[in-house]
């Protein structure tokens, strides 16, 4: 077996814009499901999956440290997946990097997780933070 294809999570500008029309539907949820989409699935299930395993019956003295696993391992995904077929770092889509980042310390915190002890005192400031991220992201990154 070869190597693994690099670039496979590589964003690229869209050749036209598409307005599509919207749904009624729970806000908050579609909020929540763009948001997911800009952070790699894989890490989500990881995340998940050890939460649930460290969380029951008694909570472990490492989950506030998950999270901290978690961002680690969006950014080894969106790095190893966002360089071009050259493979060198210099071709890695930083922004890309970041903004997955970002988008994955706002989902835990929307969640109700803490984050190293740190826990949003109202969860409404996470709503309002997810909303604006996903809001503001297409405005400032765009893809190659």
């Amino acid at each position: 077996m070869g190597e693994p294809m690099a670039s496979v999570f590589r964003i690229n500008r869209p050749g036209t814009l598409r307005a599509q029309g919207a749904q009624a539907g729970d806000d908050f949820a579609e909020y929540m499901g763009r948001l997911i989409h800009l952070i790699p699935a894989e890490v989500l299930a990881v995340y998940q999956t050890i939460y649930g395993i460290l969380k029951s019956p008694t909570a472990s003295p490492f989950l506030p440290w998950l999270p901290i696993v978690g961002i680690i391992l969006v950014l080894i995904v969106r790095i190893w997946g966002t360089r071009d077929q050259s493979n060198n770092l210099q071709s890695v889509q930083w922004k890309a990097v970041l903004v997955a980042a970002v988008s994955f310390v706002i989902w835990v915190m929307t969640s109700g997780h803490s984050i190293v002890g740190f826990v949003l005192p109202d969860l409404r400031i996470g709503s309002a933070m997810m909303v604006l991220w996903v809001f503001l992201v297409p405005y400032f990154y765009k893809g190659q």
